[in-house]
């Protein structure tokens, strides 16, 4: 299955050892499936899960899944890594995406176009924006041609930072890679909420993440994805609203126009627009 991952809400993390269970996870309907490799798998069992994720790629139809499948693999800057990425451009199958963990520069997408290119295989890339040393690099990451998408990886940069994961000490980082996914016109994700008894936290959080700017978020469990899902959905008035400011201003047939004591200039209209085309696409 394939989907425009620029306009991702949602992806739900499953372990590798967790495959018997996607079928069902995937009736949450996140908008993207990844299965993990990294930080779910330990060590020694890598080489394993890599052959068994390999073999689902081999073996599945992905257009019978309600869901885009994709793989988080290891840092490529690791032997494992870079194993992950020579079995997966080998699949019968392609994953529908490959998620990058711990991204420090553009450098590395250029070599995964580069193997993608010698074997005339081409997936698209999401960047986990994870470490200190990926904010340099954030513009040029974010406008590669492999990427659609960038995800906020807060857990490990706070480990980076010597900081706690409050939305204070990240706000700053959180910022950074929403301007960079903006200025490539890329869609931009939030790190999971790890707090599986507090749908509360994950609602309030989502709602800040919304208003904030940026797309969606990752989930670590399917009862999280409609939570998500809701939360990013535009309530009835907000859209009727944005309908209204639309229609005043087209009817004013000038550059400026005044609805309910409001001026409505061009970038208002973009915030409009852009509302609308949320409402359309969570519908």
């Amino acid at each position: 299955m394939t989907t425009d991952l620029s306009l991702l809400r949602s992806l739900l993390f499953v372990p590798a050892t967790k495959l018997e269970k996607l079928s069902q996870v995937a009736a949450s309907r996140p908008d993207l499936i990844v299965i993990d490799l990294e930080d779910s798998i330990a060590p020694d069992l890598k080489d394993d899960m890599r052959d068994a994720v390999a073999r689902f790629f081999d073996e599945t139809d992905l257009a019978t899944l309600p869901a885009p499948v994709g793989v988080r693999i290891n840092s490529i800057r690791s032997l494992g890594g870079l194993e992950d990425m020579l079995a997966f451009l080998q699949t019968e199958t392609l994953p529908d995406a490959l998620m990058l963990p711990k991204i420090r520069s553009v450098e590395e997408l250029d070599l995964l176009a580069d193997w993608m290119e010698d074997v005339d295989r081409v997936m698209p890339v999401i960047p986990l924006f994870e470490t200190l040393s990926v904010w340099d690099d954030a513009d040029a990451i974010m406008a590669h041609d492999l990427v659609p998408c960038g995800v906020f990886g807060g857990i490990d940069l706070a480990a980076e930072l010597g900081s706690d994961t409050s939305w204070d000490a990240l706000h700053l980082y959180r910022s950074l890679l929403l301007r960079a996914a903006r200025r490539s016109d890329k869609g931009c994700l939030d790190m999971p909420w790890f707090h599986l008894d507090d749908s509360e936290g994950l609602r309030s959080e989502t709602h800040r993440l919304q208003a904030m700017g940026f797309d969606g978020r990752a989930a670590i469990h399917p009862n999280q994805i409609p939570v998500i899902h809701a939360c990013l959905q535009p309530d009835e008035a907000a859209v009727a609203g944005a309908r209204a400011m639309i229609e005043a201003f087209e009817q004013a047939g000038s550059g400026v126009a005044v609805y309910r004591g409001k001026v409505l200039e061009k970038p208002v209209l973009m915030h409009a627009y852009k509302l609308l085309e949320r409402a359309a696409r969570n519908s």
